[in-house]
C-alpha cells in the first residue's frame, strides 16, 4: 500500500474498505478458504479467538457504558459486523475492539466478521481512521491517532483531513493537546478537564505551571470561559518589563518570583535594595482571587 495516494483514501472507510459482499462461510461451500478469504464477506467467529488489533487507539473503555452495549447486543445482536484480516490459521482483529469487548461480555458464541485481505499498513490505518470517524474517542487518543497516521504514513495533515472528512484547524487543535504536560493529558482523559480547558492551558509559559494552573482550575470549579480570563491575565502579568528593570534585578531575585508565581498563581513582584529591604507584591483580581491566595498561604479568616 502506498499511503501518499489519495485516490481511494479521500473518501475514507468506504473506499478503502468497498463493497461488502454479505455471505456467509458454510460447509460445502464451493470456494476454497483462500478464495473466501481474499473476497470481501462476511464470517462466523467466535470472539474470543479473534486475536487483537496491533494498534489499538482507544486507551480506556468506560465500564458502564460497555456493559450498556453488551446488554443491548444480547437483545439485539450485534448489527454492524467487527472487521478482521486472515494471519496464518487465525483472524486479527482490524476494526471493532469496543464491539468485540462488549460481545465477549455478553457471551455470544459467534459474531458476524468482515475478512479482508489487506496488508499491515491498511490494516492499521483502516483501524485507527474507524476509531477516529466514530467520534467517541477522548480528546487525547484522537489526538493520537491523528499523530499515529501523520507520522506512520508521512502524510500532511491536508492528506489526513481530506481523508476523515475533517478540518484541517480541528485536526491541528487537537493535535496541540499533545504538548500538554502528561498530568495534564491524564486530567483530559480522565474527563476532569475539557478540551477548551486545556486548549486554554496551552497560553502558559511552562510545563510546571500548566500543570499547577490546572490543578486550580479542577479545583476551583474554573468553567473554560473563565479558564481562559485567568491565563489571559496570568500572560499579561508576565509579559517582559522594561529593559532597565531587567538589568537591576538580580537573577535569584527573578528566579524567587518565578517560584511565587507559580506556587500562588498569579503575579508577583519583589523589589529587592542593596541594603537588604524591600517589598513583596502580590497580585489579586477580585475577592474569591484574594481569598484563594491567602488559602494556599495557610491563612484562614474565618
Amino acid at each position: 500500500m502506498n499511503p501518499n495516494k489519495k485516490k481511494a483514501l479521500g473518501k475514507g472507510l468506504d473506499a478503502i474498505l468497498g463493497p461488502i459482499r454479505t455471505e456467509e462461510t458454510t460447509e460445502g461451500a464451493s470456494a476454497t478458504p483462500q478464495e473466501k478469504i481474499s473476497e470481501k464477506q462476511i464470517l462466523l467467529l467466535n470472539p474470543t479467538e479473534v486475536t487483537p488489533s496491533k494498534v489499538q487507539t482507544r486507551k480506556t473503555f468506560n465500564e458502564e457504558s460497555l456493559q450498556k452495549l453488551a446488554d443491548s447486543i444480547k437483545q439485539h445482536g450485534l448489527q454492524e459486523p467487527v472487521i478482521v484480516r486472515k494471519i496464518g490459521d487465525k483472524y486479527e482483529l482490524v476494526c471493532g475492539e469496543r464491539r468485540l469487548r462488549a460481545c465477549i461480555l455478553a457471551g455470544l458464541k459467534e459474531i458476524p466478521a468482515i475478512c479482508r485481505n489487506i496488508s499491515d499498513d491498511e490494516s492499521i490505518l483502516l483501524g485507527l481512521i474507524e476509531n477516529i470517524q466514530r467520534e467517541d474517542l477522548n480528546p487525547i487518543e484522537e489526538a493520537e491517532a491523528y499523530q499515529s497516521i501523520l507520522n506512520r504514513f508521512n502524510w500532511s495533515q491536508e492528506q489526513l483531513s481530506e481523508t476523515i472528512g475533517k478540518d484541517r484547524s480541528t485536526i491541528s487543535n487537537a493535535l496541540r493537546l499533545l504538548s500538554l504536560p502528561v498530568a495534564v493529558q491524564n486530567m483530559v482523559v480522565e474527563g476532569t478537564l475539557t478540551m477548551g480547558h486545556a486548549r486554554a492551558l496551552l497560553g502558559l509559559p511552562n510545563s510546571e505551571f500548566i500543570v499547577q494552573i490546572a490543578q486550580q482550575v479542577v479545583e476551583r470549579g474554573l468553567s473554560v470561559r473563565q479558564t481562559e480570563q485567568w491565563v489571559a491575565r496570568l500572560k499579561e502579568d508576565t509579559k517582559k518589563k522594561p529593559l532597565t528593570s531587567k538589568k537591576t534585578k538580580n537573577i535569584q531575585i527573578v528566579e524567587i518570583e518565578q517560584q511565587l508565581c507559580r506556587r500562588l498563581g498569579t503575579k508577583v513582584n519583589i523589589k529587592h535594595r542593596n541594603s537588604g529591604k524591600g517589598k513583596i507584591e502580590v497580585s489579586y483580581f477580585n475577592n474569591d482571587e484574594f481569598s484563594r491566595i491567602l488559602k494556599v498561604l495557610g491563612i484562614n479568616l474565618e
